[in-house]
């Protein structure tokens, strides 16, 4: 399992949107099977660049498109988490308790 940290500049309420999209390796082994499902587009990415897949042809994409794309119907996976961080708060009471 991948994980991500970032570094939040203060303490506070956060919105936290996860994108995730197959691999370019995924499309290649699905491309020869009815992906109509995914009709409002199919994305894939390499792991650096988004494309998306049409009529056979492979396009890159801006990541700004991907993020605004409503996910239904294509390959995009979208989930959102709030988050509230104390830990400035945290490291604040320790080091008060020390």
């Amino acid at each position: 399992m991948d994980s991500v940290r970032f570094p939040l500049p203060e303490d506070g309420y956060y919105s936290v949107d996860h994108v995730v999209l197959p691999t370019i390796q995924w499309l290649d082994s699905v491309k020869d099977l009815d992906l109509s499902y995914y009709r409002n587009g199919i994305y894939v990415t390499d792991g650096y660049q988004c494309y998306i897949y049409r009529s056979g042809v492979l396009s890159p994409v801006e990541t700004a498109e991907v993020i605004t794309v409503n996910p239904e119907y294509t390959t995009i996976s979208i989930a959102s988490y709030k988050v509230f961080s104390i830990d400035n708060l945290k490291h604040c009471y320790i080091n008060l308790a020390k």
